[in-house]
């Protein structure tokens, strides 16, 4: 059941860029050496996408190339580390410059606490209930918990970025997963990027951050302009 669990949880080398598109704008998206795409055809897509808010777009998941592998000819795996991009619905057909972006830093930065707090965890538990019935025949053991903020929000760079922590209990046991997320605009695109991982102490932390920093350089190399 822990596999159901996280696949759940809302030194880089390049290898094959796959396409994503964003409107009408394509976003080149490599995986990381050793990981692999989930294809959105998937019982383990599929079940990420039900955890996903109402007001976004789940567009690509990645996760450990064996366990990708094995998510991709059907089989719902243990994900330790994954990697998840995201869209916001209502902006996907707005060309949003870097400068226009910057504007918004603040203003974003400023609303992201109301916003974790306005995220309805009753219609996310009632999706994944309906999910894992409809996907396993089972009544979820999975409660989902509200994710919370921890430390600083980071607002340089041309992005906005934060580290949260987010509860959850299967069949009564506690767990808790760390995910390190990233707004930005990439091919003039809003697009949120979250890096997950299970934690396990303050190590953790850092390894999640260190994680999203190498995914986020890899999402950046294959969408520079040609030479």
């Amino acid at each position: 059941m822990t596999r159901i669990l996280i696949a759940l949880i809302l030194t880089a080398n390049w290898l094959i860029c796959a396409e994503i598109q964003v409107g009408s704008a394509v976003i080149m998206t490599p995986d990381l050496a050793g990981q692999t795409g989930i294809t959105s055809n998937t019982r383990q897509f599929s079940i990420q996408e039900s955890s996903t808010p109402a007001t976004n777009r789940l567009l690509y998941l990645s996760a450990p190339t064996a366990l990708a592998d094995q998510a991709n000819s059907g089989t719902l795996v243990d994900l330790d580390n994954f990697h998840v991009i995201q869209s916001f619905r209502q902006a996907e057909h707005m060309d949003i410059s870097a400068e226009m972006f910057k504007g918004l830093t603040q203003q974003i930065a400023g609303g992201m606490t109301e916003a974790l707090d306005e995220i309805s965890m009753e219609d996310l538990q009632q999706t994944l209930d309906a999910q894992l019935k409809a996907q396993q025949g089972i009544d979820s053991p999975i409660k989902l918990g509200k994710p919370r903020l921890v430390g600083d929000i980071d607002q340089t760079g041309g992005k906005v970025s934060a580290l949260m922590l987010i509860d959850v209990a299967i069949n009564d046991e506690p767990k808790v997963f760390a995910c390190r997320f990233t707004i930005l605009t990439l091919r003039q695109r809003f697009i949120y990027v979250y890096s997950y991982k299970s934690v396990s102490g303050a190590d953790s932390l850092a390894a999640v951050g260190k994680q999203h920093e190498d995914f986020l350089a890899a999402l950046h190399q294959a969408n520079a302009p040609a030479p």
